[in-house]
């Protein structure tokens, strides 16, 4: 599997809040799909506290985008940048 871009990840996490955000009140967590250059594949994207959405890949397990706190669709560069 290649890795991800941070442009890959943004458009993942994007779309991760916006299923959340399509599921009504305060949804905690959501399986869904995407399709891109890396095939379909099938992700976890999970709201947690502190207004964080996290976004894993279902078969590894994998954290593939992680939002800034209380901005679901800005995705925190600095969890995926080498330090």
């Amino acid at each position: 599997m290649k890795a991800m871009t941070l442009t890959v990840r943004s458009e993942v996490l994007r779309q991760a809040a916006r299923v959340l955000e399509s599921r009504g009140k305060r949804p905690t967590q959501a399986l869904f799909c995407w399709q891109s250059g890396y095939g379909e594949r099938r992700f976890l994207a999970t709201f947690a506290w502190p207004g964080v959405v996290e976004v894993f890949d279902h078969n590894t397990g994998e954290l593939a985008a992680s939002s800034l706190p209380g901005q679901p669709f800005q995705l925190n560069t600095h969890r995926f940048t080498a330090a």
